[in-house]
């Protein structure tokens, strides 16, 4: 199931951002598009999941990187600044238990 791939071009015209990151997020199938927003905060995006889902936020389990970087959104989903009564289950999870999660997604499991 993995995909590689490969860009050529003229040395110094391809992006080199060695320093970029970029948010990601992944639900599982049958969801209407505009669920998720990347731009949304990570409450925000629990409170979309649940009402699509048709259960209350503290029924969702959100599991992020167990990252310095990804502090604030966890402080936010976990009471921080979440805006129902009972927040989310939070599981923090090393990279590759992730990478594996993302792989099951990706492949339907």
């Amino acid at each position: 199931g993995a995909i590689a791939t490969i860009a050529m071009a003229d040395g110094g015209t391809l992006l080199h951002a060695p320093d970029c990151y970029m948010d990601k997020i992944a639900i599982g199938p049958g969801y209407p598009k505009g669920t998720i927003d990347l731009d949304a905060p990570a409450e925000e995006n629990v409170i979309r999941l649940a009402k699509a889902k048709g259960v209350k936020p503290s029924e969702i389990t959100a599991i992020l990187l167990d990252r310095p970087r990804h502090a604030d959104k966890i402080a936010a989903i976990a009471g921080g600044s979440f805006r129902a009564k009972e927040p989310p289950e939070i599981r923090l999870a090393r990279r590759d238990v992730i990478e594996r999660l993302a792989d099951g997604l990706l492949v339907g499991a």
